[in-house]
C-alpha cells in the first residue's frame, strides 16, 4: 500500500542518516592542546579573531576595505 512505501522511505532515509552521523563521527580526532599542532592551530584561531576584528572595527567606522 502507499503507507507501506512511505514508511519504507522513512526508514531508508533514516538509516542513511545515521550512517552519515556515524561517517562523520570516525573523522573527528582528539589533538593535544600542548603538542606542536595543538599550538598551532591556537595559534592559528587567535590570528583569524584578530583579523575578523580588524574587519569588524574597520566596517564599523564606515571605512572601505579593499584589497589592492
Amino acid at each position: 500500500m502507499d503507507i507501506e512505501k512511505k514508511i519504507s522511505e522513512f526508514m531508508n532515509r533514516q538509516a542513511e542518516e545515521q550512517w552519515a552521523a556515524r561517517k562523520k563521527e570516525r573523522l573527528q580526532v582528539c589533538i593535544k592542546p600542548d603538542s606542536y599542532i595543538g599550538r598551532e592551530i591556537m595559534y592559528q584561531t587567535a590570528l583569524m579573531h584578530e583579523i575578523l576584528a580588524e574587519l569588524r572595527k574597520d566596517k564599523g567606522s564606515g571605512k572601505a576595505a579593499h584589497a589592492d
